[in-house]
């Protein structure tokens, strides 16, 4: 703790969540079990590309398909994007990884619409995929859903130990600290209620720096809902992600 100011507490979703930890992850699986090894997108329909969390060292694709039944039903098709976790690889490296898988899937699908979204870690790698040149432009709306966009107060809390950052490393792949690229993609950044201070501020401020640079963002705080709970919403309807993620992904025809 530094100046009252405990990074510890602050990066600690779990310590803020609605329902223990084991909770929410275990109804991640359950709700992606039928899906996993299937392929859940047709060629020319639009298509939802979601990058999963864990603080880059946890979890996989295979326990982030659970959106799935909801997206399918709006005509929209599923991608996970699986990726190699820390310690065995950099954050640097994933973030290739990523860029690469998406890149990948939209050329494969040559989707009608594009929809990139990540939660926690995810968003993080969301908002350094949408831009990649590789990328940038082909992306028709981004849904970052409490990110962390600036790194390197991760670099004291024990997250850092499977991550092994400094100060510059951590800046290098700081979505906050990079040039913000405009593509054609609208942005909706949006953060839970019950979140701690530092991730509805890292919410709120990448919010404003894509805005100030020209990106057209939406910018919120979701009530009733926590760290875990909200990436649940992505694809159902009556929901503020949900609603805002369908319209875009069919052209407001949903």
């Amino acid at each position: 703790m530094v100046g009252g100011f405990d990074a510890e507490l602050q990066y600690s979703p779990s310590r803020w969540a609605l329902r223990p930890l084991a909770e929410h992850l275990d109804r991640y699986r359950r709700l992606s079990g039928r899906h996993v090894g299937a392929d859940l997108t047709r060629r020319g329909r639009p298509l939802l590309v979601y990058v999963h969390g864990g603080y880059w060292q946890e979890l996989s694709a295979a326990d982030s398909l659970f959106m799935a039944d909801d997206a399918l039903a709006a005509g929209i098709g599923v991608h996970a994007v699986e990726y190699r976790l820390a310690p065995a690889t950099s954050v640097a490296a994933i973030v290739e990884e990523c860029v690469r898988d998406v890149a990948t899937v939209i050329e494969r699908v040559a989707p009608s619409r594009t929809v990139l979204a990540g939660s926690s870690a995810g968003a993080h790698l969301a908002a350094m995929v949408r831009a990649d040149p590789r990328v940038a432009g082909r992306v028709d709306a981004t849904v970052l859903l409490s990110g962390v966009y600036d790194l390197r107060p991760l670099v004291g809390t024990s997250v850092n130990d499977a991550l092994g950052l400094d100060d510059a490393s951590a800046a290098v792949v700081s979505p906050a600290l990079r040039p913000v690229v405009v593509g054609r993609d609208e942005v909706l950044c949006a953060v839970a209620e019950h979140e701690s201070d530092e991730f509805i501020r890292q919410n709120r401020e990448y919010a404003a720096r894509l805005s100030a640079a020209g990106v057209p963002v939406t910018a919120t705080v979701v009530p009733g809902r926590d760290h875990f709970d909200l990436p649940l919403d992505l694809a159902r309807p009556g929901t503020t992600v949900g609603d805002w993620m369908l319209d875009r992904a069919t052209g407001g025809t949903s």
